[in-house]
């Protein structure tokens, strides 16, 4: 799995429960299920990067 945004970055650096962890793999699988369209709103919502360009 890998996304870039320019201006965004993200780290998991573990789980700290077997629970986390679950719900960590699960996220994996839905953003695997995003169609492309799903992905180009996603980043239309989140275009807020003052001053990044």
């Amino acid at each position: 799995m890998e996304y870039h945004r320019l201006g965004q970055s993200g780290l998991q650096r573990g789980a700290f429960n077997p629970q986390q962890l679950r719900d960590n793999l699960g996220a994996i699988d839905a953003f695997e299920k995003l169609t492309p369209g799903v992905v180009a709103r996603i980043d239309t919502v989140l275009q807020s990067t003052p001053g990044l360009e």
